[in-house]
């Protein structure tokens, strides 16, 4: 999937540039099945990041929270292989989406 339609995260340099070091020349694209998108991000105080958003696979809509390592992998010791799917529905991933957004909140504290 291109990068428009992946829950995908990106990390650049202070000068702008991607950072080489995060993923894969500086992204991450997680590529589930049809489109993804964040929308919630937070960087805990051991560097890993979380990203809440929605993935939609077959017209069917989830709430996802990932955690990632600093180098961008994702942490295998968070849910499932760094993966956590809240309960979807038909299309329209928003309230998914919302509770995924509180969900990591209310983990990080």
């Amino acid at each position: 999937a291109a990068l428009a339609e992946s829950f995908g995260l990106a990390r650049f340099s202070v000068t702008g540039v991607p950072d080489i070091s995060f993923g894969i020349d500086g992204y991450v694209d997680l590529d589930f099945t049809d489109n993804g998108a964040v929308r919630a991000l937070a960087i805990q105080g051991d560097d890993r990041i979380v990203a809440a958003g929605q993935r939609v696979a077959s017209n069917y809509a989830f709430g996802t929270v990932t955690r990632h390592l600093a180098d961008g992998s994702l942490d295998a010791s968070f849910g499932t292989a760094g993966i956590v799917s809240l309960s979807g529905g038909p299309f329209d991933a928003a309230p998914f989406v919302k509770f995924a957004v509180e969900w990591m909140n209310q983990q990080l504290g």
